[in-house]
């Protein structure tokens, strides 16, 4: 899906913010995905994991894998993610 850069914002702000809500637990894409559709978005776990990079790309997320299943990948917020959240940055 194409998206708008207005709407690329918001959703990156989506993922961010279903992010904080889970801490410190983290999150995986797919879980990720369903949440940004309850917010409008229609995207794979595989759109949705490219956003993922990019905003780790930007330090305002960081990639890990689950406890106990090395093979999945779980996202967590960082400091300047929530600092981004609440307008610090």
């Amino acid at each position: 899906m194409n998206l708008l850069p207005e709407q690329k914002e918001i959703l990156r702000r989506n993922l961010l913010e279903q992010l904080e809500a889970a801490k410190p637990m983290g999150m995986n894409a797919a879980s990720l995905a369903y949440g940004a559709k309850l917010g409008g978005f229609k995207l794979s776990a595989e759109e949705i994991a490219a956003e993922l990079d990019y905003l780790e790309s930007k330090g305002l997320v960081k990639m890990g894998s689950a406890t106990l299943s090395a093979g999945v990948k779980l996202y967590k917020i960082t400091a300047a993610g929530t600092d981004f959240l609440e307008g610090n940055i």
